[in-house]
């Protein structure tokens, strides 16, 4: 989850910094303002990978997770719907690919190990709140 993260950091990070010569070589029509958009929202998956390695605490990431999942299977819908609108001989179509993969994988490997680690408990009638002795 650290490597997906870190790297899903980096190339959010790229994005947001150089959007004019990157919207250059993007494999459909979009502008600096759009790639940038894409830089955001990458860099903030990175970013939750990496602090929900941090946290270790399954229970809390799943809807980050299912979000990721929704993301990867949205974007790969999107890309075989608009497909004829891709240069596919381009490589940023096959790692537009590979990123939304990827982003599916990880979240469906982050949320099928959190619910087999950490299943919901189901003792606490919903709405309850368990409680917690400190010291």
């Amino acid at each position: 989850m650290t490597g997906g993260g870190a790297l899903l950091a980096l190339l959010g990070l790229a994005l947001l910094l150089a959007p004019g010569p990157l919207a250059a070589h993007w494999p459909w029509t979009a502008r600096p303002l759009d790639v940038r958009a894409l830089g955001a929202w990458t860099l903030t998956f990175g970013a939750a990978l990496l602090l929900a390695a941090r946290e270790s605490e399954l229970r809390r990431v799943r809807g980050g997770m299912a979000a990721m999942v929704l993301t990867g299977l949205l974007g790969l819908t999107g890309l075989a719907r608009y497909g004829d609108l891709v240069a596919w001989r381009q490589p940023g179509a096959w790692i537009a690919v590979l990123v939304l993969t990827a982003l599916l994988g990880l979240g469906l490997c982050g949320y099928g190990v959190s619910a087999v680690l950490d299943p919901p408990r189901r003792d606490l009638p919903p709405g309850d709140v368990e409680e917690v002795e400190l010291g």
